[in-house]
């Protein structure tokens, strides 16, 4: 299998998972919701919300990611960027249900991927 195909994989499994959930990671739908249930359907505190918590998570998945890395350096590098696109995936596509948009659509998906390689936000609905 060539390079090309295998980051299409991954790119495909990663938003599957970050729109779907995977391990203790929640649906980007259940997150987009708690997050406007809380901020009783404010769309923009819904969004620093989501924003605040998943900073939190990101920090703390740094934290265990670095606690091999003497021992098992590649595959604790391997697997926290991994886990680092899922967690700004998940929250790409949280952000992007807030908004209106739907995360099956091939183009917020690609929106969702940019976000990846630092892209500014989506537009408003």
């Amino acid at each position: 299998m060539n390079p090309e195909a295998c980051w299409t994989l991954f790119l495909d499994w990663l938003l599957a998972q970050a729109v779907a959930g995977a391990g203790g990671l929640p649906a980007a739908e259940q997150v987009a919701a708690e997050a406007l249930r809380e901020a009783t359907g404010d769309r923009a505190q819904a969004i620093e919300t989501i924003i605040w918590w998943r900073t939190g998570h990101a920090a703390g998945l740094g934290m265990l990611a670095a606690l091999p890395m003497g021992l098992l350096s590649i595959v604790g590098i391997s697997t926290s960027l991994a886990a680092t696109y899922l967690l700004g995936a998940n929250t790409a596509a949280a952000i992007a249900i807030v908004q209106g948009y739907d995360v099956n659509s091939a183009a917020v998906r690609s929106l969702i991927l940019l976000t990846l390689l630092g892209g500014e936000r989506l537009p408003d609905a």
